[in-house]
């Protein structure tokens, strides 16, 4: 093959591969979060400065998750699923769980969260945020280390 088709292919490729590649996206947990008013912090790569659009949220129970490991559990068993209503979704930096943001549905009620606790919270993309809630209800996020070691997306 020639130098020059063998570029074209690998260029070709490269293309393909940036185009499958998931939308950054970024969750977090409000520092003044608690288990009776959680609120997510929606944005986009690294900073997670600018709202975004999303297709689906959702909150697991970590045990949940760690039953399934490299797969997502079906919706149902979720804690609580959040998605948008078909056609453009808002832009939106910030939910609170439970509620739902004007176009977006949840789907069903929200559970009440277990003191303590252990969950994942993941939204389109690739965000992805592992939190406590202690028997007070307050909310610890888990650094992405302690996250990795327990198996946790």
């Amino acid at each position: 093959m020639s130098v020059r088709i063998l570029r074209s292919l690998a260029a070709g490729s490269l293309s393909i591969l940036l185009c499958a590649c998931p939308k950054q996206s970024r969750i977090s947990v409000d520092p003044a979060s608690s288990a009776d008013a959680l609120v997510f912090r929606l944005g986009r790569g690294n900073s997670g400065a600018s709202p975004i659009s999303f297709a689906i949220l959702r909150v697991d129970r970590c045990r949940t998750m760690l039953a399934t490991p490299g797969v997502f559990p079906p919706p149902d068993s979720a804690a609580w699923v959040l998605e948008a209503v078909i056609g453009d979704a808002p832009m939106v930096s910030k939910v609170i769980y439970g509620q739902s943001p004007a176009g977006y549905v949840s789907r069903g009620l929200a559970d009440p969260l277990d003191r303590p606790g252990c969950y994942v919270a993941t939204v389109s993309g690739t965000g992805v945020v592992a939190f406590e809630i202690n028997a007070r209800g307050q909310v610890t996020v888990l650094p992405e280390a302690e996250r990795r070691r327990r198996g946790l997306p």
